[in-house]
């Protein structure tokens, strides 16, 4: 009765030990092969895939890949709005995703220097890779990012082709460089928006809207718009 207890409890020891060897320590279950998918080939992606520590290879243990650790560092990086890693037991892939964030413009700030970009969600981060031409936005305080973020969204799709560049101060005033094609402007061809506030930002978009086509603001320099009730234009 001794040695059957025994061997009935040995079976499934013996099982948990066959299947923790066989994920765990067996050459049987590899990565075969990785598949990145990603907006761009890009160094810092490359350097987080590389680390020994993560076991992102070809031939390494498909059940020793650190895929939490891996998603964590991949996430860390600036433009990376969201990084993933599955991985496939029967095929031995390993997919990583990667969906990098989307500029609205570029910006400058104190202490920031290079490719920095601001999304839609208000995060400032460094993107070697964006070529297109963007607006540019200075902000005096980073932590007003969102606030500019918030500003754009609200400003029509026109017009947000005709910024040049923006401002906000610290006190959250919006100060914007327009162009527009067809209508003689000030100097440089642009004309300067005081917004003031984003209060009230609809009022006072229709009021710019109207004041631009007026023929006896050809040439126009200045719109000081913070009181929509009381425009004060400037040539």
């Amino acid at each position: 009765m001794r040695i059957k207890r025994v061997a009935v409890w040995a079976i499934p020891a013996l099982l948990v030990g066959g299947v923790a060897y066989l994920f765990g320590y067996s050459n049987l279950i590899q990565v075969k092969s990785i598949s990145i998918s990603t907006v761009a080939d890009n160094k810092e992606i490359n350097s987080v895939i590389d680390r020994p520590i993560f076991n992102l290879k070809v031939g390494e243990n498909l059940a020793r890949v650190n895929v939490r650790g891996a998603e964590q560092a991949l996430n860390g990086i600036s433009w990376v709005e969201k990084a993933s890693i599955s991985r496939n037991w029967i095929s031995g892939k390993v997919s990583i995703s990667i969906s990098g964030r989307k500029a609205i413009a570029k910006v400058l700030t104190p202490g920031q220097e290079g490719n920095t970009y601001i999304d839609l969600k208000g995060v400032i981060y460094k993107d070697p890779s964006v070529i297109v031409e963007l607006p540019v936005i200075t902000i005096a305080d980073p932590k007003l990012a969102l606030n500019a973020a918030n500003f754009i969204t609200k400003i029509p799709p026109d017009l947000l082709t005709e910024m040049k560049s923006l401002d906000l101060s610290q006190t959250g005033t919006f100060d914007m460089a327009l162009s527009r094609a067809g209508i003689p402007l000030g100097k440089g061809g642009k004309v300067l928006i005081h917004w003031g506030s984003d209060e009230d930002l609809a009022s006072k978009i229709k009021v710019y809207q109207k004041l631009i086509l007026l023929p006896e603001n050809n040439g126009i320099s200045e719109i000081d718009l913070s009181e929509p009730k009381f425009p004060i234009v400037k040539k």
